[in-house]
């Protein structure tokens, strides 16, 4: 089940139905639900066919969520660092595809700049390795 706010909710649902029979017959329903434990989560998979708007719909999903800074859980921040970044891995042969695609929906389609976006395409291993924090805040 999903809640408010994001978190998910682990616990039990059972449904029965109830008939009666006689001069005005009766059906009815009860349903009980029992929650275990709710856990914040952010992150996803996106799967769908072929034309579907996966990369719109993550594109605009991103687009909504611009300025929102996200909080690392206490025990461990020191492990964190912080960055408002969404990490996309594409295969190489559709990186600049979805490159384009964040212009197209965001920006005027044609300039980088257009995009209010910053995009960090990293095409290689060597470019990944080269990558630090710094340049990704």
């Amino acid at each position: 089940a999903e809640l408010h706010g994001g978190g998910v909710a682990a616990g039990t649902a059972s449904c029965s139905s109830f008939a009666t029979l006689g001069p005005q017959p009766t059906f009815t329903w009860q349903c009980s639900l029992r929650c275990r434990e709710v856990y914040d989560i952010q992150g996803g998979i996106l799967g769908d066919a072929v034309g579907y708007g996966k990369t719109a719909t993550t594109i605009g999903l991103l687009d909504s969520r611009r300025g929102i800074r996200p909080s690392a859980p206490q025990e461990d921040e020191p492990y964190f660092f912080e960055s408002v970044a969404t990490l996309i891995l594409v295969p190489s042969n559709l990186l600049e595809q979805w490159v384009g695609e964040f212009r197209k929906f965001l920006g005027d389609g044609r300039e980088a700049g257009s995009c209010p976006l910053r995009i960090v395409a990293i095409k290689t291993a060597t470019q990944l390795k080269a990558m630090t924090v710094q340049r990704l805040r």
